[in-house]
């Protein structure tokens, strides 16, 4: 199957010239291949509620002329995932991993994001939401601004 992963803002979300996101998922704790996707706000403003703010499987960088007008007025919005290959088995375990450093609390960052999930098998750009605030996500903080969320039991 092909599966890439948005990153979404449940709530208002600023970002500053020096905000970034890095996501990627692993399976069984080991890179998947392809799936890394970083996201650099090199302007000062705001992301709205149910805006992509990073996804996987492709890098870029955004300036003011990425707003919707092009002159900074207008809304901000990252590029969506590029999905990647994954062979998810019987007993496999999938974490998408998130490093960022506008949300450094675990709290908050299962408040204030869900991701989106697209898949390209069976059927062609299948789509789940997943909020963070469910019971059966974990979410693991290894460190300050780095998140690893298990999503296995919520593709089942």
């Amino acid at each position: 199957m092909k599966i890439g992963v948005d990153l979404i803002a449940e709530t208002s979300l600023s970002v500053d010239d020096t905000t970034y996101f890095r996501i990627s998922l692993e399976l069984n704790g080991l890179p998947v291949p392809h799936s890394e996707g970083s996201d650099r706000w090199n302007l000062n403003g705001m992301l709205l509620p149910g805006k992509r703010v990073a996804a996987t499987g492709r890098a870029a960088e955004y300036n003011y002329s990425d707003t919707y007008t092009g002159i900074g007025f207008g809304g901000i919005e990252a590029r969506g995932a590029v999905p990647c290959q994954l062979d998810l088995g019987e007993g496999d375990r999938l974490v998408v991993t998130v490093d960022n450093n506008a949300v450094l609390d675990p709290g908050l960052f299962c408040m204030d994001f869900s991701f989106a999930v697209s898949f390209d098998d069976p059927v062609p750009r299948r789509a789940l939401d997943l909020s963070l605030r469910r019971p059966d996500i974990r979410v693991n903080w290894p460190a300050r601004g780095l998140f690893e969320v298990d999503i296995t039991d919520a593709l089942t």
